[in-house]
């Protein structure tokens, strides 16, 4: 998988549309999976899931070279764009986890 998003993130650099949306689809199952644990309500998720790829759409030189995969690329940009959020709006991940449990 690591090499399928390498050659899609290269593609998508490259300007090369369906690389681009192969690759969207799968960072966004990534991207909304974590926010909607890490959220209170899904309008919270759904900016968090905006957020995450914005950034991640931004940054696919470390994808494309091969420094990052995908999951790791996309939860960094979520953890950065999960902090902009207002803490009222932020769930607390830990005890989300405990109460999943």
């Amino acid at each position: 998988m690591a090499e399928t998003e390498r050659k899609l993130a290269c593609g998508a650099l490259a300007g090369d549309p369906r690389a681009f949306r192969e690759l969207y689809e799968l960072a966004f199952r990534i991207a909304w999976a974590f926010a909607l644990r890490s959220c209170r309500d899904a309008s919270t998720a759904e900016a968090l899931t905006a957020g995450t790829l914005r950034r991640a759409c931004a940054d696919l030189a470390p994808l494309a070279d091969g420094r990052q995969g995908l999951g790791a690329l996309v939860l960094r940009c979520a953890t950065a764009a999960l902090r902009e959020l207002p803490p009222e709006r932020a769930a607390d991940p830990v005890a989300g986890a405990i109460e999943a449990e």
